[in-house]
Protein backbone atom coordinates (compact mmCIF):
# COMPACT_ATOMS: atom_id res chain seq x y z
CA UNK A 1 0.00 0.00 0.00
CA UNK A 2 1.45 3.07 -1.00
CA UNK A 3 1.56 6.70 0.69
CA UNK A 4 -1.15 8.06 -1.40
CA UNK A 5 -3.38 5.06 -1.28
CA UNK A 6 -3.14 5.71 3.13
CA UNK A 7 -3.75 9.68 2.57
CA UNK A 8 -6.88 8.65 0.54
CA UNK A 9 -8.07 6.62 2.36
CA UNK A 10 -7.77 8.66 5.52
CA UNK A 11 -9.21 11.37 3.63
CA UNK A 12 -12.63 8.78 2.68
CA UNK A 13 -12.70 7.73 6.39
CA UNK A 14 -12.82 11.30 7.75
CA UNK A 15 -15.66 12.57 5.11
CA UNK A 16 -17.11 9.16 6.02
CA UNK A 17 -17.28 10.09 9.88
CA UNK A 18 -18.09 13.89 9.42
CA UNK A 19 -21.43 12.60 6.88
CA UNK A 20 -22.50 10.08 9.73
CA UNK A 21 -21.77 12.72 12.45
CA UNK A 22 -24.19 15.39 10.73
CA UNK A 23 -26.62 12.96 9.79
CA UNK A 24 -27.18 11.94 13.28
CA UNK A 25 -27.22 15.35 14.97
CA UNK A 26 -29.60 16.47 12.30
CA UNK A 27 -31.69 13.18 13.46
CA UNK A 28 -31.64 13.76 16.49
CA UNK A 29 -32.25 17.65 16.22
CA UNK A 30 -35.33 16.49 13.96
CA UNK A 31 -36.43 13.89 16.96
CA UNK A 32 -36.09 16.70 19.54
CA UNK A 33 -38.48 18.54 17.41
CA UNK A 34 -40.74 16.74 17.28
CA UNK A 35 -41.39 15.30 20.73
CA UNK A 36 -41.41 19.22 21.26
CA UNK A 37 -44.06 19.52 18.93
CA UNK A 38 -46.39 17.12 20.78
CA UNK A 39 -46.08 18.53 24.19
CA UNK A 40 -46.67 21.55 22.93
CA UNK A 41 -50.23 19.99 21.15
CA UNK A 42 -50.67 18.91 24.61
CA UNK A 43 -50.67 21.74 26.16
CA UNK A 44 -53.48 23.37 23.71
CA UNK A 45 -55.48 20.73 24.10
CA UNK A 46 -55.25 21.26 28.37
CA UNK A 47 -55.54 24.67 27.71
CA UNK A 48 -58.74 24.30 26.25
CA UNK A 49 -60.89 24.55 29.30
CA UNK A 50 -59.34 27.59 30.29
CA UNK A 51 -60.77 29.18 27.48
CA UNK A 52 -64.14 29.06 28.44
CA UNK A 53 -63.77 29.87 32.09
CA UNK A 54 -61.93 31.74 34.55
CA UNK A 55 -61.73 31.67 38.04
CA UNK A 56 -61.73 34.55 40.70
CA UNK A 57 -60.68 34.92 43.89
CA UNK A 58 -63.61 36.24 46.47
CA UNK A 59 -62.04 38.24 49.36
CA UNK A 60 -62.79 37.25 52.96
CA UNK A 61 -65.69 38.49 55.29
CA UNK A 62 -64.18 40.56 57.66
CA UNK A 63 -65.34 40.50 61.47
CA UNK A 64 -67.22 43.53 61.48
CA UNK A 65 -69.32 41.97 59.12
CA UNK A 66 -68.69 44.03 56.06
CA UNK A 67 -67.24 42.61 52.67
CA UNK A 68 -64.21 43.24 52.09
CA UNK A 69 -64.09 44.34 48.12
CA UNK A 70 -64.10 41.51 45.58
CA UNK A 71 -61.31 42.12 43.67
CA UNK A 72 -57.74 42.27 45.16
CA UNK A 73 -55.07 44.79 44.64
CA UNK A 74 -52.55 43.68 42.02
CA UNK A 75 -50.00 43.95 45.13
CA UNK A 76 -52.23 41.63 46.64
CA UNK A 77 -51.10 38.60 44.73
CA UNK A 78 -50.71 35.67 47.33
CA UNK A 79 -54.29 33.75 48.86
CA UNK A 80 -54.60 34.18 52.47
CA UNK A 81 -56.48 32.10 54.37
CA UNK A 82 -60.98 32.37 54.22
CA UNK A 83 -60.58 33.77 50.53
CA UNK A 84 -63.03 31.73 48.45
CA UNK A 85 -62.88 30.56 44.87
CA UNK A 86 -65.49 31.09 42.69
CA UNK A 87 -65.74 29.93 38.58
CA UNK A 88 -66.87 32.38 35.97
CA UNK A 89 -67.89 32.01 32.69
CA UNK A 90 -65.09 32.92 30.35
CA UNK A 91 -65.43 35.84 28.19
CA UNK A 92 -64.79 33.81 24.73
CA UNK A 93 -67.55 32.45 22.55
CA UNK A 94 -67.03 28.88 21.10
CA UNK A 95 -66.32 29.81 17.41
CA UNK A 96 -63.55 32.07 18.52
CA UNK A 97 -62.36 29.98 21.01
CA UNK A 98 -62.56 26.36 18.24
CA UNK A 99 -60.37 29.49 15.66
CA UNK A 100 -58.05 30.19 17.95
CA UNK A 101 -57.41 26.45 18.42
CA UNK A 102 -57.53 25.74 15.09
CA UNK A 103 -55.27 28.17 14.52
CA UNK A 104 -52.63 26.48 17.02
CA UNK A 105 -53.51 23.31 15.70
CA UNK A 106 -52.70 24.12 11.90
CA UNK A 107 -49.20 25.29 13.32
CA UNK A 108 -48.46 22.49 15.17
CA UNK A 109 -48.80 20.68 12.18
CA UNK A 110 -46.80 22.37 10.02
CA UNK A 111 -44.14 22.28 12.53
CA UNK A 112 -44.42 18.60 13.15
CA UNK A 113 -44.01 17.98 9.35
CA UNK A 114 -41.24 20.40 9.47
CA UNK A 115 -39.51 17.84 12.17
CA UNK A 116 -40.54 14.70 10.71
CA UNK A 117 -38.78 15.89 7.61
CA UNK A 118 -35.54 16.76 9.31
CA UNK A 119 -35.00 13.38 11.14
CA UNK A 120 -36.23 11.60 7.94
CA UNK A 121 -32.88 14.11 6.19
CA UNK A 122 -30.92 13.06 8.84
CA UNK A 123 -31.58 9.39 8.93
CA UNK A 124 -31.08 9.63 4.89
CA UNK A 125 -27.26 11.28 5.75
CA UNK A 126 -26.80 8.52 8.02
CA UNK A 127 -27.57 6.17 5.37
CA UNK A 128 -25.69 7.82 2.23
CA UNK A 129 -22.22 7.92 4.04
CA UNK A 130 -22.15 4.76 4.61
CA UNK A 131 -22.60 4.25 0.73
CA UNK A 132 -24.11 1.09 -1.17
CA UNK A 133 -23.86 -2.29 -0.05
CA UNK A 134 -21.63 -4.61 -1.47
CA UNK A 135 -23.93 -7.57 -1.57
CA UNK A 136 -21.84 -11.21 -2.22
Amino acid sequence: MSTDEVKRDTGTSLAVWTATGMGVVTFVVGVVLLIKVFGWAYEVFQGIDASFGKVTVSAPVVASGHEAPSKPSAETSHRTSGQSVQACPGNRGLLETMAIIGMKLVGLLILGWIAAMLAARGAGMVGASRGPKNSG
